[in-house]
């Protein structure tokens, strides 16, 4: 039997404070999806940083909705550079998400189905 190590869970511990962070967010008033256009209406290229931000933050856990992010998008730059940034942040979120599969252990699984054929 293979042994416990931490860092094969690594990718679900993220995942795991991520969602503990942004539910606390959500939960406290801090963030919701009218708070980040007020913030930063007058600074383009903080609200690109701020977004694609929160589109890596969708790659690490299910919790930001990914319509909301690009309605958010939408409402506040123009078109063009709307339609890169999405292009962007929607590469980056799948790039973590199918990195966070491939790296993620699955051992235990397997160990698991060869000790039960049945299941």
């Amino acid at each position: 039997m293979k042994k416990f190590r931490l860092r094969d869970y690594l990718p679900v511990l993220i995942m795991v404070l991520c969602a503990a962070i942004f539910g606390v967010l959500l939960a406290t008033g801090v963030m919701d999806l009218d708070t980040v256009p007020q913030l930063v209406a007058d600074r383009p290229v903080l609200a690109v940083l701020v977004v694609l931000g929160l589109y890596v933050l969708k790659g690490f856990s299910g919790v930001v909705v990914y319509n909301a992010l690009v309605v958010m998008v939408s409402m506040v730059l123009p078109l063009p550079a709307a339609l890169a940034v999405n292009g962007v942040g929607t590469a980056a979120c799948l790039s973590i998400s199918y990195a966070m599969g491939r790296f993620t252990k699955t051992e235990s699984l397997e160990s698991v189905l060869d000790r039960h054929p049945k299941i």
